[in-house]
């Protein structure tokens, strides 16, 4: 058994069939007519003849609306019925007019939103929320030890020498240990950096 369409864009339109009416009969004729009407109601009938010399209509068909149906409900019913009778014609199924109010409109439909990408930082606090990492990125101590390292090697594991160009380059950017952070964590190499190079400048004069 086909599937019922499931949006309302998904039915024929009465436009549609009067487009393909007029490719594949363009001798024809498609004539409507009021034929009752009340003060908030009306009926309209529509006839299709093949060509315009034939006296019987191939197919016949009624539509009605009332006031309470649709904004332009004159209009429609006029619309209906021609499309009622085109469908007769085409052997077509129902209308999309015929399922205004029926049937959902794509546009009305709730779109999926689509998956936001993951940064790195999201995919950290993720592992951070479920224990597998920490983050120490701006940890004080974890950055110290950074610069420790750093010191030493340059200073080829001399300790002692590695705090006291370490203090000198803290003094000179005017900042203590506990203000040192991973925005300014390069400075600090690179003045320990200009310390050292200094220092090894003035022993080559020396000697």
């Amino acid at each position: 058994m086909a599937q019922m369409p499931k949006f309302l864009e998904d039915y024929v339109t009465v436009d549609e069939l009067i487009s393909r009416m007029n490719k594949e009969y363009p001798e024809c004729r498609l004539v409507s007519e009021m034929v009752g009407y009340g003060d908030d109601w009306v009926i309209f009938k529509s006839s299709f003849y093949e060509t315009k010399e034939d006296g019987e209509p191939k197919a016949v068909a009624y539509a009605k609306q009332t006031s309470r149906d649709h904004n332009s409900w004159f209009e429609m019913a006029n619309t209906k019925a021609n499309g009622r009778c085109l469908r007769i014609v085409f052997s077509e199924s129902t209308l999309a007019e015929e399922m205004i109010g029926i049937a959902p409109s794509k546009d009305a439909a709730p779109q999926k939103e689509a998956p936001k990408k993951k940064t790195l930082d999201d995919k950290v606090k993720e592992l951070e929320a479920e224990g597998l990492v920490e983050d120490i990125t701006d940890k004080t101590q974890a950055i110290m030890d950074n610069i420790k390292d750093f010191a030493l090697e340059i200073t080829k594991q001399d300790l002692d020498l590695a705090r006291n160009y370490t203090a000198q380059a803290l003094g000179a950017m005017n900042i203590s240990k506990t203000e040192v952070s991973i925005n300014n964590l390069q400075s600090v190499k690179n003045k320990i950096q200009d310390i050292a190079t200094m220092a090894r400048t003035d022993v080559d004069k020396g000697e």
